[in-house]
């Protein structure tokens, strides 16, 4: 809790990623999608090896690679209360940033993202 304050004082960008679902239901999407994760983690449990597992085990985009897949097997609730946008790229946030007239200490010193030129 203190940290996420501190960032939020900071002027840090937080992302939520709400998701909402049976343990089951998401099992069976990254089983869809990326086969050996579930199997190999079940697997570490049983020999007690979860950070060899963990080392091992590629990295995944869960949005992109597990859920984006399979539109079919989901339902969004629109959020029109708490301001919800997505920010899933440099530029979306530079654009919300800038929209908001939100300069945050990394911006002004210059470390923020430059726009692709076109």
């Amino acid at each position: 809790m203190l940290q996420a304050q501190t960032l939020l004082q900071r002027g840090c960008l937080w992302n939520t990623f709400v998701t909402v679902g049976h343990a089951r239901a998401f099992l069976d999407l990254v089983c869809s999608q990326v086969p050996n994760v579930v199997p190999s983690l079940t697997k570490a449990m049983a020999e007690n090896e979860l950070d060899v597992a963990y080392r091992l085990m590629p990295a995944v985009d869960f949005s992109r690679e597990v859920l984006a897949p399979q539109p079919h097997r989901l339902l969004a609730v629109p959020d029109t209360t708490s301001g919800w946008a997505d920010l899933g790229s440099p530029t979306r946030v530079m654009d919300i940033l800038t929209r908001n007239k939100i300069q945050p200490a990394w911006l002004r010193d210059g470390l923020g993202f430059s726009k692709p030129a076109g």
